[in-house]
């Protein structure tokens, strides 16, 4: 975590954050959700979504640029009129859970690229096909025999 604290850190380009106005009503009965919460998840891909209130997301915005985590909760507490240890104490705990799964990463690393599809339409794969690709959907799913 020494390493996060001090090299610039970045949202992967798949990363989106989604407003719980964006998000199918269907899903938001099932979970606890808040006014103003949003969704952080990768954009074509499986994997772990994780809420975050409007405030966490308006950080998470500062790194769509490589920045430490200091210089993203500064910019983000003169943008928003607070004091930038009280939105530190706030947002540790979010932060550290996002580089875990691997929704913020090191500006340097092979996580900041674009996911790429590991079959593309057409590829054969022993004797099957791919036929499409989908979002949300494991690649193994678009597969015609």
């Amino acid at each position: 975590m020494n390493r996060m604290m001090e090299d610039p850190l970045v949202l992967p380009a798949d990363v989106i954050i989604l407003s719980a106005n964006e998000i199918d009503p269907t899903l938001l009965e099932r979970m606890d959700w808040s006014e103003g919460d949003c969704v952080v998840t990768y954009r074509n891909a499986r994997g772990s979504s994780h809420k975050i209130d409007a405030d966490t997301a308006r950080l998470l915005e500062q790194f769509r640029e490589p920045r430490t985590i200091l210089q993203a909760v500064f910019r983000h507490s003169v943008l928003q009129q607070r004091e930038a240890l009280d939105v530190l104490q706030s947002a540790f705990g979010v932060l550290s859970r996002l580089i875990q799964a691997h929704l913020l990463v090191l500006a340097e690393s092979e996580d900041a690229a674009p996911l790429v599809a590991a079959f593309t339409v057409g590829a054969r794969i022993d004797r099957f096909e791919v036929i499409r690709s989908e979002e949300h959907t494991s690649e193994l799913q678009s597969l015609r025999h």
